[in-house]
């Protein structure tokens, strides 16, 4: 591990990330990280286990996100966001029951939505009936 590189650790350190977020960012090992913490530095950060909570840090990889002026970035190219959509696709977000025939229905990120099918929304929204 070279001089930077434990200033680099220094710093994510202070600023609250992880040890794994940093071993990612700095392509070191877990283990590496974590000791070199423990055995030199005396700064008790709380590891941040759930990247959604802090905006700097990319939802897949962990690494850090460049700022941006609009809205804040989630991933940090397209191939962390393919694979994260891909292995949470079956991970509901939200589950809710239908306002039209009262089943359970789950959603993705959209907790306004109020009927499971458009059948069920044309039902609802316009008395029934047929459309021919």
């Amino acid at each position: 591990m070279t001089d930077a590189q434990k200033l680099q650790i220094q710093k994510y350190r202070e600023d609250g990330l992880g040890h794994t977020a940093i071993s990612r960012v700095l392509g070191l090992s877990l283990n590496t990280v974590k000791s070199y913490c423990r055995r030199n530095l005396s700064i008790q950060v709380i590891p941040i286990e759930n990247p959604q909570e802090n905006k700097d840090v990319c939802k897949q990889c962990e690494k850090l996100l460049p700022e941006t002026k609009g809205k804040p970035k989630t991933f940090c190219c397209d191939k962390c966001r393919y694979t994260w959509w891909n292995n949470h696709r079956n991970n509901p977000s939200h589950k809710t029951a239908c306002a039209f025939c009262g089943d359970l229905f789950n959603t993705h990120g959209n907790k306004t939505r109020k009927y499971c099918s458009h059948s069920c929304y044309i039902d609802g929204r316009y008395g029934g009936g047929s459309h021919d």
